[in-house]
């Protein structure tokens, strides 16, 4: 079919495809892409956590995801990348949050030109106005026709997300065999720098985290960007 306007493929030999992506293990052949694009000079930090979420929890998120975006910007002098997956709770709050001052990428599980779930075509929309690179949309898998029947892959989106990520950041967490979970495994698999939002998650979540993937407690934006400026 031909390739619908707005959309484009990238392969990993292009200027654009995640370039710590691309060094992992099960790294996709290629991408398709929708909005403005990747930078590859801007900090990535992916920010999961579960679909059904407590006000309370998705509050602090905003707060502190806000915050650590606008002093990231001050002091780095360049906007941070948030990477989340599009789907409802954590994801869709990190996508709006970062679109007030800072950048975002969404990891689709499904064709690059179908959504799901369809709440989340409203931020969509508004990430695919965004006219500097940093913000996208992006899938690795092409846009089927109209009509034609498509299937949903989270836990292989999981791998991209936690894969073009510099450090991970977690938060409304309480199951262990969750969605959550996956993608902080192939965090830890890939070595990535792994944190979670302090009175957030679950008591059992924050044992998993800490003893098993090493993961340190964060609530102190300010804080927060230092670690992530060290990162670099």
């Amino acid at each position: 079919m031909p390739v619908p306007e707005g959309i484009r493929r990238i392969t990993q030999q292009a200027a654009e495809y995640p370039t710590l992506l691309k060094n992992t293990r099960r790294a996709p052949q290629a991408l398709w892409v929708r909005g403005a694009g990747v930078n590859n000079d801007l900090f990535h930090l992916a920010s999961i956590g579960s679909r059904v979420v407590e006000a309370e929890a998705l509050a602090e998120l905003a707060k502190f995801l806000g915050h650590v975006c606008r002093v990231y910007r001050d002091v780095a002098q360049s906007p941070l990348v948030i990477v989340s997956g599009l789907a409802l709770g954590v994801d869709t709050q990190s996508h709006k949050t970062a679109l007030e001052s800072a950048h975002t990428v969404g990891v689709l599980p499904t064709p690059i030109n179908r959504m799901s779930p369809y709440q989340s075509i409203t931020i969509a929309q508004e990430m695919l106005t965004q006219k500097e690179r940093g913000t996208a949309i992006i899938s690795e898998y092409g846009p089927v026709e109209p009509d034609q029947s498509y299937n949903k892959y989270p836990k292989e989106r999981n791998r991209i997300i936690s894969g073009m990520s510099r450090a991970l950041l977690v938060s409304g967490v309480s199951r262990e065999n969750s969605g959550s979970i996956n993608t902080v495994n192939h965090a830890y698999s890939e070595a990535r720098s792994i944190f979670f939002l302090a009175n957030t998650v679950t008591a059992n979540i924050q044992r998993l985290l800490t003893l098993v993937y090493r993961a340190k407690e964060v609530s102190d934006p300010q804080q927060f960007v230092d670690t992530l400026l060290e990162l670099k």
